[in-house]
């Protein structure tokens, strides 16, 4: 009997667990060795001790006391979880043992440290918490879906995101709310599908759907697999973002390269950004027309198109807007040379780009060919020196030959000619009633004909239109054989343009002087203002002449 007890014994001393028996008024019967080393017992064989005088803690020792009688009263189990300052945190559990006439004669008390798991709950609580917060504030959407695609969760940023309202999304489909109508949503689910059967690596996707209010929303959706602790597939975690506004950023950002592109192609030479140390950024695909070098050959250096002459010039141009800050210049003029080395002239005009700090961090520039502007100003200083030639001698020729304006006109036609690319020159007047033509003088080049000589009459071609316009505005009329009926006027085909000049004497419309040219072109404004130059001096003559011509 000694021997079953002391192996009873034994073996409540090896749970795991401390235990105390008890009487129903709390006086300690048996008490096994963690419950012992738990409560501090002294080392004594006395063990009927009042357990609420051993209980270390106030709050435990209230609670046990209260809990004792509770399991008295209704004669079944309770528990009690409290605080102890020495142990931690205790989880107690009150067993009632009844006897025949089913009261309580004695309780058993187990007595557990669960500090730790109590410790494992709170983290993970804060956790919890910590976890809740960033998915609700977190500006994007988030849902997660089981692998049939129903949505098992989602936070209010999604709720917003899709157009808002008081309940969830949570039991809807993924696929249920995307635009497109039928074909776009078997397209999705087809994905899913193949997400959940091949499980290949998570890419974002991309989907239009359609808002909660009505009205279309365009979403990334990044992706992931949720997998249980088996590393078995039960889900998909998406981080769904809206960029309406950043897709429609994009395509005004499209639409802007493209406005830019279209510009850079289409404006006169190209356009070059340069670095502060000079190296090329960007240049326009029209640098191979102009300057031979294509744009990769351009790109990230430093390319010097400037002809040696007039090198330190640029230069120093450049260094005051670089160095000193100042705005860019305009037209700036200098002789340039191609990959080839053929000279040309160009004309550059630059702006520096600022950094918010106002340093000069590159340029931008546009540049022109130019050479056959500079060939044209040549040419017209050349003509100007000719004309300074023909205004002097037309003034000796006024003096000498006051009764012979004929000879001057004569002059001055031909003139009119051999200092320009015309081929025919016929200068008529009008009689009184501005309705007939009489031909003062003429002159042809080589290879070309008129249809009448000077000193005849012809009527005024009523396919040339805009006589009244030009008789009563006087002024000039620029044209395409073509587009006006001169072949009456002019016979020859080989004149393509005609230039008519009025002549007025005294503000009316005596006469007019015909050009004609074998090139479809029309004359700048240079060689208009030259062209005027010679419709004065003949409205000097011709006045003379009129007058003698009237008179006889």
């Amino acid at each position: 009997m000694e021997k079953d007890k002391k192996t009873l014994l034994d073996l409540i001393n090896a749970v795991t667990e401390a235990m105390v028996l008890t009487d129903r008024k709390g006086e300690v019967i048996f008490a096994n060795k963690k419950a012992r080393k738990l409560l501090d017992f002294k080392k004594t064989k006395k063990v009927r001790l009042d357990i609420f005088k051993i209980t270390p803690c106030y709050r435990l020792r209230a609670g046990l006391m209260n809990k004792i009688k509770q399991t008295v009263k209704a004669r079944e189990p309770k528990q009690l979880v409290s605080q102890d300052k020495k142990n931690g945190v205790l989880f107690l559990k009150l067993y009632p043992i009844l006897d025949r006439k089913k009261q309580v004669k004695q309780i058993v008390i187990f007595i557990k440290n669960i500090t730790r798991e109590a410790t494992m709950r709170r983290e993970l609580k804060k956790s919890k918490e910590k976890y809740r917060i960033l998915i609700e504030t977190v500006p994007h959407g988030i849902e997660e879906c089981d692998l049939s695609g129903t949505i098992t969760f989602c936070n209010k940023a999604y709720t917003r995101i899709m157009g808002g309202g008081k309940d969830n999304y949570t039991g809807e489909k993924i696929w249920n709310r995307v635009a497109g109508g039928v074909a776009e949503k078997r397209k999705l689910k087809k994905y899913f599908e193949n997400l959940v059967k091949n499980q290949p690596a998570p890419k974002p996707y991309f989907k239009r759907n359609i808002k909660r209010g009505g009205g279309f929303i365009d979403l990334r959706v990044d992706w992931n697999y949720e997998r249980s602790d088996k590393g078995e597939l039960i889900g998909f975690v998406q981080i769904v973002t809206d960029i309406t506004e950043e897709k429609k950023a994009r395509k005004y950002l499209r639409k802007s390269r493209e406005r830019f592109r279209r510009i850079v192609e289409t404006v006169p030479g190209f356009i070059t950004i340069v670095n502060e140390r000079g190296k090329t950024i960007y240049a326009s695909p029209k640098c191979k027309e102009v300057l031979g070098f294509t744009q990769e050959e351009m790109k990230n250096k430093a390319r010097w198109w400037i002809h040696k002459d007039d090198r330190g010039k640029i230069k120093r141009l450049l260094r005051r807007t670089y160095e000193q800050g100042q705005p860019g210049l305009k037209d700036v003029e200098y002789k340039a040379v191609r990959k080839n080395g053929r000279i040309w002239y160009a004309s550059s005009s630059w702006e520096p780009l600022f950094s918010q700090k106002n340093k000069v961090l590159g340029m931008v520039l546009q540049t022109r060919d130019i050479t056959e502007k500079k060939k044209i100003e040549k040419r017209l200083i050349e003509s100007y020196k000719q004309l300074g030639l023909i205004n002097r001698r037309v003034s000796v020729l006024i003096d000498i030959n006051k009764s012979k304006p004929q000879e001057i006109l004569k002059f001055v036609t031909r003139a009119a000619l051999e200092f320009s690319d015309a081929k025919i020159c016929e200068l008529y007047y009008f009689d009184k009633k501005q309705k007939k033509l009489f031909q003062i003088s003429n002159y042809i080049k080589p290879g070309f004909s008129v249809i009448r000589g000077a000193g005849s009459f012809c009527i005024w071609p009523a396919g040339l239109g805009h006589i009244r316009q030009f008789i009563k505005e006087k002024k000039r009329i620029q044209g395409l054989a073509e587009d006006y009926n001169i072949r009456k006027f002019c016979p020859d085909k080989k004149i393509k343009a005609f230039l008519l000049l009025p002549i007025v004497v005294k503000k009316r419309l005596a006469g007019c002087l015909f050009v004609g040219f074998s090139v479809v072109e029309k004359l700048s404004t240079q060689e208009l203002n030259f062209y005027d130059v010679f419709s004065a001096h003949l409205a000097t003559v011709i006045g003379s002449y009129l007058k003698k011509n009237e008179s006889e």
